[in-house]
């Protein structure tokens, strides 16, 4: 696995490809062209060109090899940093970067050169050289009235090389508008792989933020709890060994407006509370009240510790 393989593959799709803190390779395209003396007809061809200036990463690299790669963004990261770091080393020392395809990395005077692979069939490179279109011999040209009748005249000839000319010049865009469809359709494919993992990490970053919200109502919850006096004595109206008769109890209570509940058990009884209080002398002041109005009820005074 190859940062620079990595560097071309995404230049087939790319106009632009950029490496952290190193600089960016840039596909330009030639269409193809008629030479001055209209006698050549030159293919069409791409120029790799480099920019040691564009050093902050877009992300498209990174995108590209943790997708492409099997690797998380943290190894993709440093998969790209180590590779700068050891490039940069190894140019330091005399060495050159041959990037297939693309051209050779080298240090002079303290900076980076690229030079481009101009005999590459990179990306939209045709297989074709130049074509020559070469002139009629001039003893073709001179013709001898007499003879003009039997064989074809320089019109002919000048009417065929244009036409080759014509059909050449019309082949050459009609190869870079499917080349460019092609590209057109893989780009749109990257863009909709990043589209695709930019919402993935965009809903687990709310999956995240939900959870934090969670946790911390559920801390403010807790607080608030812990903020509640402590209602520790109790004035307890009955104790039961059955739950059923702890319920009868705490209902009819509760219909006289009582704040009953049934108290965690402790042994084998099941408590009922009438009402609670945080201070004893609170709950023992009430103690006296019900005793004058429930005589019905041994109440008696309970401690929660």
């Amino acid at each position: 696995m190859s940062v620079n393989k990595f560097i071309k593959d995404v230049l087939y799709t790319r106009e632009r490809v950029i490496v952290q803190d190193l600089g960016a390779f840039i596909r330009q395209t030639e269409l193809a062209k008629v030479g001055e003396n209209k006698d050549v007809i030159f293919p069409p061809k791409t120029i790799i060109q480099f920019d040691s200036s564009e050093k902050i990463s877009d992300g498209v690299l990174e995108n590209f090899i943790v997708q492409n790669g099997k690797l998380n963004p943290e190894q993709t990261q440093k998969f790209i940093s180590d590779y700068v770091v050891d490039l940069k080393n190894r140019l330091q020392n005399g060495e050159i970067e041959e990037i297939e395809h693309l051209g050779v990395l080298k240090m002079e005077s303290e900076a980076l050169v690229f030079t481009a692979d101009v005999d590459s069939s990179f990306v939209l490179n045709t297989a074709l050289s130049e074509l020559k279109v070469n002139p009629l011999p001039e003893q073709e040209i001179v013709a001898q009235t007499e003879n003009t009748s039997k064989r074809p005249s320089i019109g002919i000839w000048i009417g065929i090389a244009a036409a080759v000319i014509i059909v050449l010049l019309l082949v050459f865009p009609v190869r870079n508008y499917l080349n460019q469809q092609k590209l057109n359709a893989e780009k749109e494919k990257i863009a909709q792989a990043e589209r695709q993992e930019e919402a993935k990490l965009e809903a687990q970053a709310k999956r995240e933020a939900d959870l934090e919200k969670a946790a911390l109502e559920a801390q403010k919850e807790k607080e608030k709890e812990n903020e509640k006096p402590k209602l520790r004595f109790h004035i307890v109206a009955g104790s039961f060994k059955t739950m059923a008769n702890a319920e009868t109890l705490k209902v009819e209570l509760t219909k006289k407006g009582y704040s009953a509940i049934i108290l965690p058990q402790d042994g084998d009884l099941i408590r009922v509370s009438m009402v609670a209080f945080e201070k004893r002398k609170q709950a023992e002041k009430e103690m006296k009240k019900i005793n004058l109005s429930e005589a019905k009820y041994d109440i008696w005074l309970y401690e929660i510790k």
